[in-house]
């Protein structure tokens, strides 16, 4: 018999690398630090600008269009010990479906690169999706950005399950895939 579907809380993920807590005005410094840290790879993969979004982040402004904000979790993610942001976190729990998490961002600074805290992250995540009745992970990765489509896909998530952006019709543009991680039901 399928579990009843519970709502995701932040409390709830439990990476053993970092603590996950939530973001406040306080962050907005350490957030945008994290943004910018990230601005020559967003670049490279053809994307422009990094996201400047640490403010709409803290109050719920991140929310996509036609999402209840209610159901955004913003987290930072702070190295045990150092409290010191390292990344950030944005979950969409419900979007696009009931059955789904949707991950709109999971953004490390680069000193917190090739250390197992994305890894680690994701992974706590997924067991929590799976311990809540959640049936399915997405994320959206630009198809120009190899390192990030590499990170997804050798973290579970091998099914395409959308192509977005300009580059649908315009060759030197960028396509936004969503890729998709099952959850086994038990």
């Amino acid at each position: 018999m399928m579990r009843p579907r519970v709502p995701f809380a932040l409390d709830g993920i439990k990476p053993t690398l970092v603590r996950l807590r939530a973001v406040t005005p306080d962050d907005h410094a350490q957030i945008t630090k994290v943004f910018g840290s990230i601005g020559p790879a967003f670049k490279a993969s053809g994307l422009g600008e990094p996201p400047d979004e640490a403010s709409a982040l803290i109050d719920g402004r991140a929310v996509p269009e036609g999402v209840d904000a209610e159901r955004q979790i913003a987290a930072g993610l702070a190295l045990r010990g150092d409290g010191n942001l390292v990344g950030v976190l944005e979950l969409l729990d419900g979007h696009p479906d009931n059955d789904s998490v949707y991950i709109a961002g999971l953004y490390l600074a680069p000193e917190a690169h090739a250390q197992g805290i994305g890894t680690d992250v994701v992974d706590a995540i997924a067991r929590t999706a799976k311990a809540r009745g959640v049936r399915a992970l997405r994320v959206g990765v630009q198809s120009s950005n190899g390192p990030a489509m590499r990170f997804w896909t050798t973290r579970g998530f091998d099914q395409v399950t959308g192509l977005t952006g300009p580059g649908l019709e315009t060759v030197d543009a960028p396509v936004r895939v969503e890729l998709t991680r099952t959850i086994p039901v038990e």
